[in-house]
């Protein structure tokens, strides 16, 4: 394990607009600073999800924001259309600490939604990111666009609680997991299932 700046981040496609669930989306470097150590925000996260509670999947439902076809679709009306720009907004970032005092989650996606970005990226974990309970819910309704949850994504009932809140993708930190873990987040094709 190492700090941040050694991370490797891949993107989880939650499921597609047909239903078909999970296809690999990105694999993108994480290019952080040594503000957070991996080792430490892990084991926080580790404590954090003791607490969480069993999600029923029988109520999780597709997405109709399909985050591939996002990314990789041509944009429209818009000066560069082969550009397709994924925005984050957070309160705070592990690599630079806490960016802004207040913010109005709703405003600033729907400006990023009027800016013609491919999706919006939102920081959820309260420690990292400094998020609140609420800015996952009040991001996803205020998009039009795929909405991308950062989180340190450890286990798969995560990837439930956050679709149930309106997420459409998640990044996942692949350094964080084991390979074992990773390969059990491609899961296989079927109802619940993700693969990455």
């Amino acid at each position: 394990m190492g700090r941040l700046s050694n991370w490797d981040c891949t993107g989880i496609f939650l499921s597609g607009p047909q239903g078909e669930v999970g296809t690999p989306v990105a694999v993108w470097p994480a290019g952080v600073g040594e503000s957070v150590n991996l080792a430490d925000w892990i084991q926080g996260k580790r404590e954090q999800l003791q607490r969480l509670r069993p999600v029923d999947v029988r109520n999780l439902v597709p997405t109709v924001k399909d985050f591939s076809q996002a990314v990789s679709a041509r944009r429209q009306n818009v000066d560069c259309p082969y550009l397709a720009v994924v925005t984050e907004i957070a309160r705070a970032t592990p690599e630079e600490g806490r960016l802004v005092e207040a913010l109005d989650m709703g405003e600033r996606v729907r400006q990023a939604d009027s800016a013609s970005v491919a999706a919006v990226a939102i920081g959820t974990d309260e420690t990292a990111f400094g998020a609140i309970p609420t800015d996952l819910t009040t991001a996803a309704r205020a998009a039009s666009c795929p909405v991308v949850v950062r989180d340190l994504i450890l286990v798969r009932e995560q990837l439930y609680h956050l679709r149930l809140q309106g997420a459409d993708a998640a990044l996942l930190i692949a350094a964080a997991i084991t390979p074992a873990e990773l390969r059990s987040a491609h899961g296989r094709p079927g109802r619940g299932r993700i693969r990455v």
